[in-house]
């Protein structure tokens, strides 16, 4: 277990959270002066929260990477197993937000302790580029070798793909629809809405309606 823990740090699957990384370094920035003591003492506990916050994402790396192993084993019996080690250890790294893989320039923007991080929105275009591509891949390379498992498995991780991006959306708008919400009082809801809330994916809980003083009301989330 130490042995395939050490080789999934090698290969940049684990210890290699965004949150965490961001964590240590910024307390690395904050707290780089040795002569103080609340430097010294904010550096050391933010380095420490850093790596607790990393733990959860490195579990399920882990649980990822072994489900990644099980599949290319199953496509591809012929393949050794530092083979399938590194294939799913790409799969993983490729799929999964991690910051050893973001680009430089991203990774010193994420030090400027204001402001949004670049990191999440640059992992989730490079993990969602990657999840096309690996779904794509896998069932063309599949129905042209005849492999059947690598076109099922690209064509399950297509499909998932696919009701994670419209999956919310499809939900809102039918339960809306339900609640008998139409367009026009979505319109009217996000027009009054502050600036920052302009254009969300609402889900209303209750139509409107109007009460004794004249006024509508109605609840979302």
């Amino acid at each position: 277990a130490i042995e395939y823990l050490g080789k999934l740090k090698t290969a940049g699957v684990i210890d290699t959270d965004i949150t965490g990384e961001i964590i240590a370094r910024n307390a690395n920035v904050v707290g780089k002066d040795p002569l103080s003591f609340l430097g010294k003492a904010y550096q050391n506990t933010m380095q420490k929260a850093g790596a607790f916050y990393g733990q959860p994402d490195n579990y399920m790396k882990l649980m990822a990477h072994q489900a990644e192993m099980a599949q290319l084993k199953s496509m591809f019996p012929k393949a050794s197993k530092d083979e399938i080690f590194d294939m799913a250890a790409r799969r993983v790294r490729d799929t999964m937000p991690t910051y050893g893989v973001s680009s430089p320039i991203v990774r010193e923007l994420s030090k400027i302790p204001f402001g949004t991080y670049a990191l999440y929105p640059t992992e989730i275009f490079r993990t969602s580029k990657n999840i096309a591509k690996y779904a794509i891949t896998d069932v063309t390379n599949g129905i042209a070798t005849g492999n059947a498992k690598q076109a099922a498995y690209g064509l399950k991780r297509l499909i998932a793909f696919g009701v994670t991006l419209g999956g919310p959306e499809l939900y809102s708008r039918m339960n809306n629809q339900s609640l008998g919400v139409t367009d026009e009082n979505t319109r009217v809801v996000d027009a009054l809405a502050p600036d920052w809330g302009k254009g969300a994916n609402r889900v209303f809980l209750e139509g409107f309606q109007e009460g004794k003083d004249g006024t509508v009301k109605t609840r979302y989330m």
